[in-house]
């Protein structure tokens, strides 16, 4: 996951420094994200 927010150009200390409720938003945002850029490419999603 900190690879994903440092590719959208995040700073990895400001990441690692949220809260626990802030990095679980962030993390159902990116696999929101990857689904729908899976499904605009037409691939299916696993796991």
């Amino acid at each position: 996951m900190l690879h994903y927010y440092i590719q959208k150009g995040w700073d990895a200390e400001r990441f690692l420094s949220l809260d626990l409720e802030s990095r679980l938003f962030y993390t159902a945002s990116m696999q929101t994200a990857l689904e729908e850029r899976a499904r605009m490419f037409g691939k299916g999603v696993s796991g």
